[in-house]
């Protein structure tokens, strides 16, 4: 963390990283793979505090975080020898951004806060789901089960309170929020469309949930 004062008394910016690395111990002979449930995290803030006046102050934040948790540290009870066997490589990430603006003011009548956040987030995943298909289309062709697309949420808030020292306190505020959520699932084994041609779904993705 380091933190920077650009201009005494009214300017300031905060920096935050941190960066973790856990190696996984799991093997997936099928598919080729060595410790295959690492974690990689990388992350960083940004903070830059305005202070206008005394009764007004502006902070920005900006967040970055990267996650890849390649696959769950899953072993079948009981095993001792850390292997999974599964014949698709699995793997995932995330990208999470998220933005925030915060202005505040406040006099001797009353402290107004306003507050706009906005967040995006990526995800990005493959695991093996071949015996789950199978017992749907009696095939033993490898499986897999991709999920992939965004989020995006944007949170405006405003609040308007009296100060902290009068007797009687009251608060006002709207709260609004936009989210969208645009994510795919698809599960996927060859030759599951001449089983489900005679239904009218002659292809190979046996679940397209959008």
């Amino acid at each position: 963390m380091v933190n920077l004062p650009l201009i005494n008394d009214s300017l300031a910016l905060r920096l935050v990283g941190t960066y973790s690395d856990t190696g996984g111990y799991i093997d997936n002979p099928e598919a080729g793979q060595r410790n295959y449930n690492y974690i990689h995290t990388a992350a960083t803030r940004a903070e830059l505090m305005f202070k206008v006046s005394p009764q007004l102050t502006i902070t920005g934040t900006y967040s970055f975080e990267s996650d890849r948790p390649n696959a769950s540290p899953y072993t079948p009870y009981g095993s001792h020898d850390y292997l999974y066997y599964a014949p698709v490589a699995s793997h995932s990430s995330e990208i999470l951004n998220i933005a925030n603006l915060i202005v505040e003011y406040a006099s001797d009548a009353f402290t107004m806060t306003s507050s706009t956040s906005y967040l995006h987030r990526d995800p990005d995943q493959v695991s093996d789901a071949t015996n789950l298909t199978t017992e749907i289309t009696g095939l033993t062709a490898p499986a897999a089960d991709i999920i992939f697309g965004h989020t995006r949420n944007l949170i405006q808030e405003f609040r308007i309170a009296s100060p902290a020292h009068q007797d009687f306190r009251w608060l006002g505020g709207i709260y609004l929020q936009k989210y969208d959520l645009d994510e795919m699932e698809t599960l996927t084994q060859a030759g599951s469309g001449a089983i489900f041609a005679g239904s009218g779904f002659p292809s190979h993705t046996v679940l397209n949930d959008i």
